[in-house]
């Protein structure tokens, strides 16, 4: 589905770090922000970040409100950063190799 035909045009790719690295901590994020309707995709990776959330929302400002009021007050997130996707390109498809 494109995100745009579907009245979300505008897309971000949003870190985030938890908290602490327990069980209540990632429990109470992934039993709720990943879950939301505005989210398409959400990866738990390594590194600075824990998990990274692939989102579609109507404009800048829901997505600034969606961040105030869906992200940073949930109490597992320590701390997100947002960056804004200009554009897409996929990836091959064809078999990996060594």
């Amino acid at each position: 589905i494109d995100p745009e035909q579907v009245g979300r045009p505008v897309q971000a790719m949003v870190a985030i770090r938890l908290r602490a690295h327990d069980r209540r901590h990632i429990d109470a994020f992934t039993a709720t922000v990943p879950r939301l309707p505005e989210v398409l995709q959400s990866f738990h990776v390594a590194g600075d970040d824990d998990y990274i959330l692939h989102v579609a929302v109507p404009s800048a400002s829901y997505l600034r409100d969606w961040i105030l009021e869906k992200v940073t007050t949930n109490p597992a997130v320590a701390h997100s950063r947002t960056s804004l996707v200009f554009g897409h390109e996929p990836g091959h498809p064809g078999p990996l190799r060594d």
